[in-house]
């Protein structure tokens, strides 16, 4: 049988194993966080990747956990609508346009259907050395043991070690925005993604991410790490979203915990030529 490791358990690397496995390949996935990276405040899952995660098998319990939903809507900082767009249905006529969830929701969805599946996982673990040759790949773990596979797959995100290993030595590079991140309760009447340009931010905005939460998000100019203390978070995401009106005053409310507050840098990308080697 042939066999796969895929080199990080998100999103993308949890789908991609239960599709191998659906055409009969054997699985493993390494994924290097204890708790298999069930974390994170929200996700908006477009028409596209809906179409995805249908074929994987998951749409009934990511339509019954999130929140579907067919605009867009563009407002002033004041919160005063100025338009409402009809959102393209990429994933066809048949699913939403857009459904918004809860980013470890739609984790523990893929994990479970990962198990059921059969792949084989290893947590807390990853790659330290790849060693390709004809037939296969030689894979030492960051744990000391090894094994061979057919083919590697490096699923592990941005800052992927697995694409340094292959020689790509392209590396994210900031772009000098920064985005903070909390869920919050669904305030009522709240049933789609708002966008305001301006105002303290470059970006305010929320999505719904179930019948009773949301996710908002604030874009600033980037900051040093470090400059805001983590038990500061929330007391600082507050004061940006200071100012914005409509449903953002019952948001700024509720938005009280540090530790529920994601902050990280924009990047960007790009990398020329084949990102695959030996293939």
């Amino acid at each position: 049988m042939r066999t796969v490791l895929i080199v990080g358990g998100g999103i993308a690397g949890n789908s991609l194993a239960i599709l191998l496995r659906k055409a009969g390949i054997e699985v493993s996935i390494a994924e290097i966080k204890p708790d298999w990276n069930v974390s994170g405040a929200g996700i908006t899952l477009q028409g596209n990747a809906l179409r995805v995660l249908r074929e994987v098998g998951v749409w009934d319990a990511v339509r019954d956990h999130g929140f579907s939903f067919s605009t867009v809507g563009l407002t002033a900082p004041d919160g005063t609508v100025l338009f409402v767009s009809e959102d393209s249905r990429a994933g066809g006529p048949d699913l939403p346009a857009t459904t918004g969830m809860r980013r470890a929701d739609l984790q523990r969805i893929l994990t479970a259907a990962v198990l059921d599946a059969g792949a084989a996982v290893r947590l807390g673990v990853s790659v330290e050395s790849l060693r390709q040759d004809a037939n296969g790949v030689d894979v030492f773990f960051t744990d000391g043991t090894a094994g061979r596979f057919d083919l590697v797959v490096g699923a592990d995100g941005r800052n992927s070690a697995t694409r340094a290993l292959i020689g790509i030595a392209d590396r994210p590079a900031p772009t000098g925005m920064g985005i903070w991140r909390a869920s919050a309760p669904r305030p009522e009447g709240l049933e789609r993604t708002d966008l305001a340009y301006g105002g303290r931010c470059y970006i305010a905005g929320y999505c719904p991410t179930s019948a009773t939460t949301i996710y908002a998000y604030l874009v600033e100019p980037a900051l040093e790490r470090g400059v805001v203390d983590p038990a500061e978070y929330a007391a600082h995401m507050r004061g940006l979203a200071q100012g914005y009106g409509g449903f953002w005053p019952q948001i700024r409310q509720s938005i009280t915990d540090p530790g529920q507050v994601n902050y990280t840098w924009f990047d960007r990308l790009l990398v020329e030529g084949p990102w695959h080697r030996g293939l």
